[in-house]
């Protein structure tokens, strides 16, 4: 009886494997034909070029958007674009610069792969900063803005010598955030997984930083008086160095609500 059970469990289990085989088959033909009908509707890389940008009239704000690739943002002597794709669209109105990739953002389109994107920015205060990534790697240095919006999906990100003056407001869904030798104001940041850092930084006002899965890793620029620290941790480790001491004339208040994971926090002295 055992003999026979197992010899209809094996049959079983071969047929189902075949079933299985036969429908990723008849997946991945479907998959191949979408993917051939957008590499004939979309631009793939093409050789890099630099496109310099004209000030017709004075730009205050920046709004930056890619669906892939590489995004970097870096300071210059003037506004310029270097790229290596064809479907960019970039725009000077209302004060702003608008950056954007124009190709549709297909499901498993792969046309984006190796796309790299890099503006150049003079050094001046911005009244708004917008930084909007669907997927890919992000990196942007010395940015001065009033308000700081960042828009990504899944991805890794890197900000160095951030200066968020009035508030930033950030929203993450998976990836991971890092801010290095930067100042934020004001912050509320959003993250639905992954990991959230800040390398030597000062965050003053109120900030509210809420993470449903991941870890929390903070070096803070100061003392620990310096700072007021409320975290809720539902399930996970806290670390923070004298978490119980009471605050003296905070420069900042940090709200870290961590659903589950790991919460870091370490002080430097300046």
């Amino acid at each position: 009886m055992l003999k026979k059970c197992l010899s209809l469990f094996i049959t079983g289990m071969i047929l189902i494997a075949v079933g299985g085989i036969g429908i990723f088959t008849l997946a991945m033909n479907g998959l191949i034909d979408n993917l051939s009908i957008n590499s004939s509707s979309e631009s793939e890389p093409i050789p890099s070029a630099v496109i310099p940008i004209e000030e017709t009239q004075e730009i205050t704000s920046l709004d930056l958007s890619a669906d892939a690739g590489v995004f970097t943002v870096v300071r210059g002597e003037s506004f310029s674009l270097e790229t290596n794709l064809s479907t960019i669209s970039c725009e000077v109105s209302d004060n702003c610069l608008k950056i954007e990739n124009t190709a549709s953002a297909s499901f498993m389109n792969f046309n984006t792969i190796g796309a790299e994107i890099t503006v150049t920015v003079p050094e001046r205060q911005f009244d708004e900063v917008k930084l909007d990534l669907n997927a890919g790697e992000f990196y942007a240095n010395d940015i001065v803005a009033d308000k700081l919006i960042i828009e990504m999906d899944a991805g890794e990100a890197v900000f160095n010598n951030i200066s968020a003056i009035s508030d930033s407001n950030i929203t993450i869904n998976a990836g991971e955030c890092t801010f290095n030798n930067s100042i934020l104001n004001d912050s509320e940041v959003n993250m639905d997984a992954g990991e959230m850092i800040f390398e030597e930084c000062k965050l003053t006002g109120v900030n509210d930083i809420n993470l449903d899965f991941g870890e929390i890793s903070m070096m803070l620029l100061g003392k620990r008086s310096d700072y007021e620290l409320e975290i809720n941790n539902d399930l996970g480790e806290v670390n923070v160095e004298k978490l119980n001491d009471e605050s003296v004339n905070p420069i900042g208040t940090i709200k870290i609500n961590l659903d589950l994971g790991e919460c870091n926090i370490d002080f430097m002295e300046e």
